[in-house]
C-alpha cells in the first residue's frame, strides 16, 4: 500500500510489488498510473477485472449463439458477407446492454480510464478466446484468418472490436 495525501485525505493504493518503478524521482505504482490511471485498492482492481471478464462472457455468449444461428440458418440464404453484417447491429446492442448491466451491477467507478480498462480486460479476454478456441476449431492460424476474412464485413469486425472496448465508457451510469 501507498499513500496519497495531496488533496488534503489520506487515500490508500494498492500496488502490486512487480509494477513499482521510479519516474522523476516520484513512485509511480503500475505502468498504468504514470498515464494517470490509479486504483484506489485491490477491491477496485479486482471489480475491473471481474466486470470485465463478465461483460466478455456476456458478449461471447450472445456471440456464440448469433454465430451459431448465423451459420445453420442465415448464411445458406443471404451469403457470409450479408449475414456478418445483418448480425453486426444485433451484437452492437447486446453489447451495449450487456456493458451497462455489468457496469451498474459490478459499480464501476464513472471515470473514464476505470470504464476503458474494464473494456480492455473484455478485449484481451475476447481475443484470447478468438485466436484460441475459434481459431483451433477452425483448423487454421491467425495469418490465414485474418487473410480469408472479407474485406468489408471484416473490417466493421475489426471497428467493431475496438467499439466494444470502448462503450463501457459511453455507457451511463443511472
Amino acid at each position: 500500500m501507498s499513500n496519497d495525501s495531496d488533496q488534503g485525505g489520506e487515500i490508500n493504493y494498492y500496488v502490486a510489488p512487480q509494477y513499482q518503478q521510479v519516474t522523476d524521482n516520484v513512485t509511480c505504482h503500475s505502468p498504468l498510473a504514470a498515464q494517470g490511471i490509479r486504483y484506489r485498492d485491490q477491491g477496485t482492481f479486482m471489480r475491473l477485472v471481474k466486470a470485465g471478464a463478465i461483460y466478455f462472457g456476456l458478449v461471447f455468449g450472445a456471440g456464440f449463439v448469433l454465430g451459431t444461428i448465423r451459420v445453420l440458418w442465415v448464411v445458406p440464404h443471404f451469403g457470409m458477407r450479408t449475414a456478418e453484417l445483418m448480425e453486426t447491429p444485433i451484437m452492437l446492442v447486446f453489447s451495449i446492454v450487456a456493458a451497462r448491466w455489468t457496469v451498474r451491477r459490478m459499480a464501476v467507478p464513472p471515470e473514464a480510464s476505470l470504464r476503458l480498462a474494464m473494456g480492455g480486460v473484455a478485449l484481451a479476454f475476447l481475443l484470447l478466446a478468438e485466436f484460441s478456441f475459434v481459431l483451433w476449431v477452425r483448423g487454421v492460424s491467425i495469418r490465414e484468418y485474418v487473410a480469408t476474412r472479407d474485406p468489408v464485413s471484416g473490417t466493421v469486425y475489426y471497428i467493431m472490436l475496438a467499439v466494444f472496448a470502448v462503450i463501457p465508457v459511453a455507457v451511463a451510469r443511472r
